[in-house]
């Protein structure tokens, strides 16, 4: 059995790895490898990884969809904070469920600069249930 350390004792490979996620995603996401500047340094030094390095696959991915720093989606402790302000126009209690999800969904593909393949991915929906919803709303990306 082979005994690798976890992510938060292997910071050295922290940089290297991200930058190799970001290599082999581009293609797929249709993005340039995304630059790690210091402030992406940093917040992989301090942050603990508790999800190891498939956590920071996607912490990797979701900074380049959203075109957003590392650190940005992690300010308020969750990864999906960054998509969905926590009060949508001030009436989160009253605004039924279809129009939660429309807004969601919509913010969701906005982040990702319409990129329906990207939204979809991040939503967890096949790219035909989003473009069926978006059709129902009448709704032209």
């Amino acid at each position: 059995m082979i005994h690798l350390p976890p992510l938060r004792e292997r910071s050295e490979d922290i940089p290297l790895l991200a930058q190799r996620f970001s290599e082999e995603l581009a293609p797929k996401l249709k993005r340039t490898p995304h630059e790690f500047n210091k402030e992406d340094l940093s917040f992989f030094n301090n942050y603990n990884w508790p999800g190891n390095v498939w956590e920071l696959k996607n912490v990797v991915e979701r900074s380049m969809l959203l075109n957003r720093s590392l650190e940005e989606c992690y300010q308020t402790g969750s990864t999906i904070d960054c998509l969905v302000p926590p009060v949508l126009n001030g009436h989160t209690a009253e605004l039924e469920l279809c129009e939660v999800e429309k807004n969601h969904i919509l913010k969701v593909l906005n982040c990702a600069d319409g990129n329906k393949s990207a939204a979809s991915r991040l939503l967890g929906i096949a790219r035909k249930t989003l473009e069926r919803k978006l059709k129902a709303w009448n709704t032209e990306i």
